[in-house]
């Protein structure tokens, strides 16, 4: 689906409750495929939908490095080509402090990445 998704964007977006059914799934290597797909699935229209499920998805996450990986694709997301995607930046707030909230140990990495998008 990602070869498609490089060429056809739309054709593999019907499939976009597929691809976050995956993400329940027991297998790591699923899962992650599905959280490559999804960053390219990714538009204004859905950006909101797909974060809040990812968002929900980390709350209930094993594993520290899965849960990294939720985080860093979240911010991958949003922040993807200039945040263009993000078409209402004040609900870009509520992700943020939730990061922040939720990640401590985290919130270094993400503040550095945020900075080298400011520059």
């Amino acid at each position: 689906m990602s070869r498609i998704l490089a060429t056809h964007p739309k054709s593999v977006q019907c499939h976009k409750d597929l691809v976050m059914r995956c993400l329940d799934d027991k297998d790591d290597s699923i899962r992650l495929r599905a959280l490559d797909l999804l960053y390219g699935m990714v538009g204004k229209k859905n950006l909101m939908e797909i974060v809040k499920k990812l968002m929900v998805h980390m709350e209930k996450a094993e594993g520290t490095t899965y849960r990294d990986e939720l985080l860093s694709k979240i911010i991958q997301i949003c922040s993807q080509n200039n945040y263009q995607h993000i078409t209402n930046f004040e609900w870009y707030v509520i992700p943020t402090l939730w990061i922040m909230k939720n990640n401590i140990s985290f919130v270094v990495l993400i503040v550095n990445f945020w900075m080298m998008q400011v520059r």
